[in-house]
């Protein structure tokens, strides 16, 4: 056969052994696919790999990875690249003595800085930040509202009268005007520091700083934030929902919620969204007391015969379906309640403990809304469920108490809703730059949920 089609033996067999390797490569497909999804797609090979291992604890060969992450174009996509534009004659030009050794033993010996955008409504925030190439720590940051060399020095004096260095110290940067400024050139002077600089147009030797930066925008923790004069929860969550993906161009997967956001239009939203409602019913706490399961007058205690359409009171009567009424939300969202009502409910024995009304015991209820609400609680109460509130808890109500206790946030210091969202992000930004780096520290990249803690 080989003669017949003039191809060798050995390539036949090798197109043959071929045949069976993307088979044998799905296990890696499906758990790059969902590394990729879960992180945004914003993870590097070796990324990947240290998720694979935690998850599987097999070690993959990075090759492998690549070739897969490349078939499914699942390479990471974190900023988009950007021309290099040649500015004006610098004032001053430093050699590059960093050359690209990121790894430092010890403190202040190398530190690395630069400038990143902040987009907000209708403005732009900078940000400034020094980070020490020993553990890779952000010495000092400082966000403005322009790439002034003010923020450069102000920024690098704050870390080096914090650090109080002495001597010996380089600080690396790219070829920004900034820093190539007469104010720049004066600090460094003044503090005896060397400054050091990457060449024209290229990252890479400030790679360390990029990556930070870059991190923090694809890792933000705290992704959206939004300023509503609504005091109800119901009304916020699908505007913040709609936002996000105004500005990210996605939506999340899931949405873990508290009763307080429990309502048939943002079931009815989320289902439309694609999103699955982690969302806690209204009654779930009180629903698993002995008091609330013991009142047999409850009409969610009261057994529900779905082909009659019909509810059985504790006395044996029947409640049947008497017509539909329409509610209409704040928001203008509609929906459908169906009326029980019970006709024998004169001569009952059980009325004064059932109910006061002269017209018999009657009963409104939302189908849509019970059967999403049931679904919500077999969500929550599943194995994944229970992990995703109690990460809610740790991660959700751990950010406001950050802000709160530890930092003492107690009122906003600007006014007009424009400054007062504008200050929302510039405590966002200082919580996730803080979040980051205890990542770094406790090794936790990739790590999205904490597991639960059985009790012994």
């Amino acid at each position: 056969m080989c003669e017949v089609f003039e191809v060798s033996r050995s390539g036949y067999y090798a197109w043959r052994s071929r045949q069976n390797k993307e088979a044998k490569d799905q296990w890696l497909i499906d758990l790059i696919a969902e590394c990729q999804k879960q992180c945004k797609q914003t993870y590097g090979i070796r990324r990947v790999r240290r998720w694979i291992q935690r998850r599987t604890g097999k070690l993959v060969n990075t090759k492998a990875i690549l070739r897969v992450m490349r078939k499914l174009n699942l390479l990471s996509v974190i900023r988009r690249c950007r021309p290099y534009t040649r500015y004006q004659q610098a004032v001053h030009k430093y050699p590059n003595l960093l050359d690209r050794n990121f790894d430092q033993a010890k403190p202040n010996q190398f530190w690395v800085t630069d400038i990143t955008y902040i987009p907000i409504p209708g403005n732009m925030l900078y940000m400034c930040a020094v980070l020490d190439l020993c553990g890779k720590v952000v010495l000092a940051w400082k966000i403005g509202t322009n790439m002034s060399s003010s923020l450069v020095t102000d920024t690098i004096r704050e870390a080096l009268q914090q650090e109080k260095v002495t001597g010996g110290l380089a600080l690396h940067s790219d070829q920004g005007s900034q820093y190539t400024s007469q104010a720049y050139f004066d600090l460094m002077q003044a503090y005896h520091v060397l400054p050091s600089m990457s060449s024209p147009g290229c990252p890479y030797d400030n790679a360390a700083m990029e990556n930070f930066f870059g991190t923090l925008k694809a890792e933000c923790f705290i992704v959206t934030a939004g300023l509503f004069s609504e005091r109800s929860d119901t009304l916020t969550v699908l505007p913040l929902l709609e936002h996000f993906q105004e500005k990210t161009g996605e939506l999340p997967n899931r949405l873990i919620t508290d009763s307080g956001y429990e309502s048939e239009e943002n079931y009815t939203r989320l289902e439309e969204m694609g999103i699955e409602a982690y969302i806690k019913p209204v009654n779930y706490e009180i629903s698993k007391t002995k008091k609330y399961q013991r009142d047999r007058y409850k009409a969610e205690n009261m057994p529900y015969d779905e082909e009659t359409d019909s509810f059985i009171c504790p006395n044996g009567n029947t409640l049947t379906a008497i017509g539909t009424a329409h509610r209409k939300s704040k928001s203008g969202f509609l929906s459908e309640v169906t009326l029980y009502r019970c006709t024998e409910c004169r001569n009952c024995p059980l009325k004064a403990e059932c109910t006061k009304s002269k017209n018999g015991r009657t009963i409104q209820r939302s189908k849509v809304l019970q059967r999403q609400r049931e679904q919500s609680r077999e969500r929550i109460t599943s194995e994944l469920g229970i992990q995703l509130r109690v990460n809610r808890s740790i991660q959700s109500e751990g950010t406001f108490g950050v802000l709160k206790q530890d930092w003492g946030f107690r009122r906003f210091l600007r006014r007009g809703q424009k400054n007062v969202y504008t200050e929302i992000l510039i405590y966002a930004f200082a919580f996730n730059i803080q979040k980051l780096y205890a990542k770094d520290t406790n090794q936790r990249h990739g790590v999205i949920l904490h597991q639960l803690k059985n009790a012994s």
